[in-house]
């Protein structure tokens, strides 16, 4: 099957990634004053890719920190989650 704009063929696809990957590690306190605290840090990355499908406009790669805090009681969980913690300006 041919693709209908020849001009596409052998391109990336816009908007998709050449590499995705992220990275949680996650603590959780079982003793002491701090018995059923937990803590996380997340690491995100993606690469470069294009915005559009004639690779004209280039997407620069970006790589982002989240982070979680939680409190267990129990059979219940309270949980806060920040994305992006360093603000970091990506599209």
């Amino acid at each position: 099957k041919e693709d209908i704009n020849k001009a596409w063929v052998g391109k990336t696809p816009s908007q998709v990634a050449n590499t995705v990957s992220s990275a949680w590690a996650h603590y959780r306190f079982f003793d002491g004053p701090l018995d059923g605290f937990a803590v996380g840090l997340g690491a995100r990355y993606t690469g470069e890719s294009y915005g559009d499908n004639e690779e004209r406009l280039k997407v620069p790669s970006y790589f982002l920190m989240d982070a979680t805090v939680s409190y267990r009681i129990g059979d219940y969980k309270l949980q806060v989650a920040a994305k992006n913690i360093a603000d970091k300006k990506y599209i």
